[in-house]
């Protein structure tokens, strides 16, 4: 292979990848230790914002579409915050948490 068309590839590669490259701005929301205590509610507050945020959106749209997306999503949300809180309260030591929001 050329040199030429190792270039190709590598670059079509970056291009895949560029909107991972292309941070323009990060959110550091939480990051380290948390007691079991601590680790749910956090993560519950979190959680309860973003169905808040799509039950707002339910009520205020007229596609059933749209409406069935939200709710599928609201569910999702429910289990994997069940499944969190399991997996902390079984959990003998602290919990490490870690959470950016990453603009680009």
């Amino acid at each position: 292979m050329s040199l030429m068309e190792k270039l190709a590839i590598r670059l079509d590669k970056v291009n895949s990848y560029k909107h991972l490259i292309l941070k323009i701005m990060t959110i550091k929301l939480m990051q380290g230790q948390f007691n079991n205590i601590d680790a749910i509610d956090l993560i519950t507050k979190m959680v309860h914002a973003k169905i808040k945020f799509q039950e707002e959106k339910i009520s205020h749209a007229s596609n059933e579409e749209d409406i069935k997306m939200r709710e599928k999503r609201i569910k999702q949300l429910q289990k994997d915050l069940f499944e969190a809180r399991t997996f902390i309260e079984q959990s003998p030591q602290q919990i490490y948490l870690d959470a950016e929001i990453a603009l680009s």
